[in-house]
């Protein structure tokens, strides 16, 4: 019996870890999603890198 029962583990405890993971993973989203996204750039910070990589390819 004990022979029989050890491969069973053996494949279940990989799928156990695997879908523990996937998961947790889901749940992190989950919670990301549900925290308020950052607030954009206002546009003049937006502006002045444009500006900046004109400056650069000019150069």
């Amino acid at each position: 019996m004990c022979v029989n029962i050890m491969p069973g583990w053996i494949v279940f405890v990989p799928i156990t870890l695997v879908y523990g993971s996937v998961v947790v993973t889901w749940i992190i989203r989950k919670v990301l999603r549900v925290t308020p996204e950052p607030e954009p750039l206002p546009n003049d910070t937006q502006e002045q890198c444009q500006e900046d990589q004109i400056k650069q390819k000019t150069e």
